[in-house]
């Protein structure tokens, strides 16, 4: 993400200052503060706002600031037409979608759901999933949701015992290294193999392809992302407010490994990777 805003700056000669607030709101303040402080002429934001119990009153104190905003990964999904951020992110909803419907094709009915429930997009995953089990037919089936500091190898093994008593065959995980934890416990338990006995789909595709059995994975475009956000606020910058406010939805790939078993037919025209 990061290297495609630097791109769209770049070419136009403005320069990427960095902040990180490490989900941490008085961390998050701080930064902004000091952006403008040292003359940031506009801002590219990825806000806490998940967590918070009003997340449209602190979309409105950005939207308030002196300079340009563009958030990135970040929207009001509950907010519907209140929501009157620019943002670019990626439709988790859709990742999470196409993903069980990969699994599904692939025969696979009891399709579990393994989530970092703390994460920003651990709602839109879990929406996309019951969408497509509902469009699917699918029977209700296990559903792990554990905060990220919980994600440990004691924990991952709980978690693949729930999913066999469950009688999944395949599981959606959100993120890799949840999924890594999970293909560690399935080895460990004696006979369980991956893809052939628990098929599996990581989201997010940061180290997925590292894994020892490579996961299939949702692919967020990040670097896409990057380089349309900051082309927005470049443009917001030129016209002076005056142009439309762009919200922005990319869909995200499906980069199919070994950890699944098999890429159907359809996949190809279906799904805009390789």
């Amino acid at each position: 993400m990061l290297q495609g805003i630097e791109e769209s700056l770049a070419a136009v000669g403005a320069r990427l200052v960095l902040a990180c607030s490490h989900y941490d709101q008085a961390s998050e303040r701080e930064a902004v503060d000091r952006l403008l402080d040292s003359g940031a002429d506009g801002l590219l934001l990825v806000p806490l706002l998940h967590e918070l119990a009003d997340p449209l009153q602190r979309a409105r104190e950005l939207l308030q600031l002196p300079v340009p905003v563009v958030l990135m990964e970040r929207r009001l999904t509950a907010a519907g037409p209140r929501d009157v951020t620019e943002h670019v992110c990626t439709d988790h909803e859709s990742g999470a979608y196409v993903a069980v419907r990969h699994l599904h094709s692939l025969g696979h009915r009891e399709i579990a759901l393994v989530l970092r429930a703390d994460g920003p997009h651990a709602t839109s995953i879990a929406t996309g999933y019951d969408l497509a089990a509902a469009d699917l037919g699918l029977p209700e089936t296990a559903r792990v949701s554990e905060p990220t500091n919980a994600w440990d190898t004691e924990r991952a093994e709980v978690a693949i015992g729930h999913l066999r008593a469950a009688g999944a065959t395949a599981a959606l995980c959100f993120g890799d290294r949840e999924a890594s934890l999970l293909l560690g416990a399935a080895r460990r338990r004696s006979g369980l193999r991956v893809p052939d006995d628990l098929a599996l789909v990581s989201y997010d595709n940061e180290f997925a392809d590292l894994a020892e059995v490579p996961l299939t994975a949702v692919s967020p475009p990040k670097h896409r992302l990057g380089r349309l956000a900051a082309e927005i606020l470049l443009q917001r910058l030129a016209d002076d407010g005056t142009g439309p406010v762009h919200q922005i939805l990319l869909r995200p790939r499906l980069v199919v490994r070994a950890s699944c078993g098999g890429k159907p037919p359809w996949m190809a025209h279906v799904l805009n990777d390789r």
